[in-house]
């Protein structure tokens, strides 16, 4: 009798332990509410901090893109402000040239107007 009430508390145990193993399995299989819920909140969260990450860098660059869109609005102004001094300094240069142009032909009138005059002096030279 000792003998039969063992096998049959074993045979309980026995079973008692293949329901446990057939739950754990179960449970293994699917995870419960909690643990998913736990799991969503994590990639939510991870999510949440990619997010986050990406806007920052977005801002990074929208900021370094308006930097670089006044930095190119500076260089035309400062190329506008050379073509201005440039074409300045041009027109001053050609009233030079033109100055210059103009003095060298009345050096030139002046110098054929002495050369005619040191000829007739020559002329009247010779002649007395």
């Amino acid at each position: 009798t000792q003998l039969q009430s063992a096998q049959a508390a074993l045979a309980t145990s026995q079973q008692e332990l293949s329901t446990l193993k057939s739950s754990y399995e179960a449970l293994k299989a699917a995870p419960p509410k909690a643990a998913e819920e736990d799991i969503f909140a994590t990639i939510g969260a991870s999510e949440t901090e990619d997010s986050e990450r990406l806007q920052k860098e977005l801002a990074a660059q929208k900021e370094h893109v308006v930097a670089l869109e006044t930095f190119s609005k500076q260089l035309q102004d400062q190329n506008g402000q050379l073509r201005e001094m440039i074409a300045s300094q041009h027109a001053e240069s050609a009233k030079t040239i033109e100055g210059l142009q103009a003095h060298v032909t009345d050096l030139g009138t002046r110098n054929a107007a002495l050369a005619t005059e040191v000829s007739k002096l020559e002329s009247t030279s010779e002649a007395t």
